[in-house]
C-alpha cells in the first residue's frame, strides 16, 4: 500500500542549499512533483520520487492531521529515498486514515536492508556504480586505489578497509551501514579481519590502516 506524496523543492534564505517539503496525501490542488510514500512508520518513510535528493539533506513533512515534520535523507538509491523523522510520529497520526495504506510497523530502513540483503557486496557495490554513472576507474581515482582493487571488491574476492569503506559510502551516495548489510552477515574472513583490526586500532589509539594482520592456516 502506499500514498501520494508531493514534492517541492524550497529555497531557504538562512542557508545556500535549501530543503524540500513533501506534502502527503492525495489532492488536486497539491503543487511540486508527484512520488509515492511506500512506508511509513513512526520513525522513517521510505519515499519513491524522479527526483534528485541530496543524502544528509533537510526535509520538511506536511504530515495529514499533525502539521509539519522535520526530517533528515538517510538512505539514497535511484528514485528510492528514505528519510528519519526528528521526532517520532505518534500513534494517533499513524492511525489517521488518510496514512492507513502507507504505515508499516517496522522502520522503513529495516525494509530496504532486507530487500538489499539479497545481493552480495560486490553486486551491491557494481549496482550502485552504475546507478551513479561511475566507471571502475573513476572509483579507482577517486579513492586513490587501483582498478584491479575495485574490480576485486565487485567480484567479492576483497573488500575495502574501514577508511576506504566510509569514502565509498560516501562517493556511492549511501550509508556505511547500507553496503555492509548483506546475506552472510559480515561472517567472510575478510570481514572478521576488517572488524579485528578496526577495533585493535581504536585500542592502541592509532590509524586502522596501520594494523597488520597475519594468518597462518
Amino acid at each position: 500500500m502506499a500514498i501520494d506524496a508531493f514534492l517541492e523543492f524550497v529555497d531557504d534564505p538562512e542557508t545556500s542549499e535549501g530543503f524540500v517539503r513533501i506534502r502527503l496525501g492525495n489532492s488536486r490542488h497539491e503543487k511540486g512533483v508527484r512520488g509515492i510514500a511506500h512506508a511509513i512508520s513512526a520513525h522513517s518513510m521510505l519515499v519513491e520520487a524522479h527526483v534528485s535528493i541530496k543524502l544528509g539533506g533537510r526535509v520538511d513533512v506536511r504530515v495529514p492531521h499533525a502539521g509539519s515534520r522535520n526530517a533528515t535523507v538517510r538512505w539514497v538509491s535511484g528514485h528510492l529515498f528514505a528519510c528519519h523523522f526528528d521526532s517520532l510520529l505518534s500513534s494517533a497520526t499513524l492511525s489517521a486514515a488518510p496514512l492507513k495504506g502507507a504505515v508499516v510497523r517496522q522502520n522503513p530502513l529495516g525494509v530496504l536492508s532486507t530487500e538489499a540483503a539479497a545481493e552480495s557486496f560486490g553486486t551491491r557495490i557494481q549496482r550502485l556504480r552504475t546507478e551513479k554513472g561511475l566507471t571502475q576507474n573513476e572509483v579507482a581515482e577517486a579513492l586513490r586505489v587501483s582498478e584491479p582493487s575495485v574490480s576485486a571488491w565487485e567480484l567479492d574476492k576483497a573488500r575495502p578497509k574501514a577508511g576506504r569503506l566510509d569514502e565509498l559510502a560516501r562517493l556511492l551516495g549511501v550509508a556505511t551501514s547500507l553496503l555492509l548489510d548483506d546475506d552472510r552477515d559480515g561472517n567472510l574472513p575478510v570481514d572478521v579481519v576488517s572488524r579485528c583490526r578496526t577495533q585493535i586500532a581504536a585500542a592502541v589509539g592509532v590509524d586502522a590502516d596501520q594494523v597488520k594482520i597475519s594468518v597462518e592456516m
